[in-house]
């Protein structure tokens, strides 16, 4: 199903005349959001916690 959509979106690009999908791997989005927690500490600043994450 996404092999077939992969397909057409890649016919739908000017200059394509072919599309091979041989090996072609749909590796499916984790389900389980991911997590991290920071807790803030006395001198932090907000731009200096947004460069870490």
């Amino acid at each position: 199903m996404l092999a077939e959509w992969a397909v057409q979106v890649a016919q739908g690009v000017a200059g394509v005349t072919e599309v091979d999908i041989t090996g072609l791997q749909v590796t499916p989005a984790s389900t389980q959001p991911t997590e991290e927690i920071y807790t803030v500490k006395s001198g932090d600043t907000l731009s200096a916690i947004v460069q870490r994450f």
